[in-house]
């Protein structure tokens, strides 16, 4: 897929470069293609098992490692920089120097608007906490909208683009949710949804040459604006359809061939387990009994059949079809988390949001 769109924006011969396509840096020829294939992958895929409730409201299955997951995504805010500067592909000719500042420069205003954004809007609009997670891939989606024009925007322009982008994100990631499609790293809202914006605001925010120049352009140039608008609007259906339809090609002959997803219990249990004999999070390790006496402190080990581990009494058949043994079962580790602290009252606001949790879904 990606070499036929890179041909038709990025070489001499290909049709949306010859006629005025803006794509400095990937926008629609990088993320708007592999974010369409995200979006027809998780559509094949179905859900993970207890993502969502009979009645489709989402259940949070958080990842296993927040500090793991930021350092990806700040490996990746970093990565943008080289990406996007590097795509001058060149350094000693006239010029060269104040291009790659400059898409630096608003590489990074667009993730810093970006992220604000998200954690403002998931805050004050959606009533939220102070969302890290959330606030870093809208960092990421701000980058991604940058990608189309960041050698010719003005800093001003990144940080307003960088604010939409924060828009599209959190409304994509939404409809993601009420339509029940399991996009566990939100790769169809950063860089679909940023890659299509970044698309869209390359022709009209293009300094001195875009859309909102126009009264201060000659005939020619107007109809430069006019003409680069149009074909960056046909790329990004071109783009789509090409992505959509070579998604549903690989994806829906994986699925055909049942090659595409594990079966139940695999999933459940975990590939670690199934397939290297080995838990990549064991459970004493995640508990830290390894430091006290199992018997004594909790009168025996917590059963988490989402752990992996020896699950042999017969409760992980049990928990088989139940949504909430797929969350960590916080109400089982309270005996141990007691007898390591004297803050009672935080323990028990954990029980009462673990509570929570499990009354949402049994309704």
């Amino acid at each position: 897929m990606y070499p036929v769109v890179s041909h038709w924006a990025w070489t001499d011969d290909g049709w949306l470069n010859k006629n005025g396509y803006k794509d400095f840096a990937g926008s629609g020829v990088v993320h708007l293609t592999g974010g369409i294939c995200a979006l027809v992958g998780t559509y094949c895929m179905q859900p993970r098992l207890g993502r969502f409730t009979k009645q489709g409201q989402p259940i949070e299955m958080a990842g296993h490692s927040v500090p793991l997951a930021g350092l990806g995504g700040f490996i990746l805010l970093f990565g943008f920089l080289a990406f996007n500067g590097g795509s001058q592909l060149a350094i000693s000719n006239p010029g060269d120097v104040e291009t790659v500042g400059l898409a630096i420069v608003n590489t990074i205003i667009g993730g810093c608007s970006g992220g604000l954004g998200v954690l403002l809007i998931n805050r004050f609009i959606l009533g939220q906490k102070w969302s890290y997670l959330m606030s870093l891939n809208g960092a990421l989606t701000g980058m991604v909208s940058q990608c189309a024009g960041c050698n010719v925007f003005q800093p001003w322009a990144a940080f307003i683009i960088g604010g939409l982008a924060a828009g599209v994100f959190m409304g994509v990631h939404l409809l993601m949710l009420k339509i029940k499609l399991d996009d566990p790293l939100d790769a169809v809202a950063v860089h679909a949804g940023g890659g299509s914006l970044g698309v869209i605001c390359a022709p009209f925010f293009a300094h001195g040459t875009g859309i909102f120049w126009l009264g201060s352009l000659d005939e020619e140039g107007a109809k430069a604006a006019r003409n680069a608008l149009a074909y960056n609007i046909a790329g990004l259906v071109t783009i789509i359809v090409w992505s959509t339809f070579w998604g549903f090609a690989i994806f829906g002959t994986l699925k055909l061939l049942k090659m595409l997803r594990i079966d139940r219990e695999t999933e459940f249990r975990g590939n670690d387990l199934i397939k290297h004999g080995e838990s990549a999070y064991p459970r004493d390790a995640w508990v830290e009994l390894q430091y006290s006496q199992k018997k004594s402190v909790m009168g025996e080990a917590p059963n988490l059949p989402h752990m992996g581990g020896s699950n042999d009494d017969g409760e992980g058949e049990k928990a088989y079809n139940d949504p909430n043994a797929m969350l960590p079962t916080m109400s089982k580790m309270m005996p141990f988390f007691r007898a390591h602290s004297n803050n009672a009252f935080e323990m028990n606001d954990m029980e009462k949001a673990q509570a929570q949790v499990n009354t949402t879904v049994q309704d």
